[in-house]
């Protein structure tokens, strides 16, 4: 856990990179 080290911490810049299954099958951020 990150809040472990600071609890003041904040998360920026959360993006999906890679995601496997589902209908549309395997996609790659490009």
């Amino acid at each position: 856990m990150c809040k472990a080290v600071d609890r003041g911490m904040t998360i920026t810049e959360v993006m999906l990179v890679e995601k496997q299954g589902g209908k549309s099958g395997r996609w790659v951020a490009p």
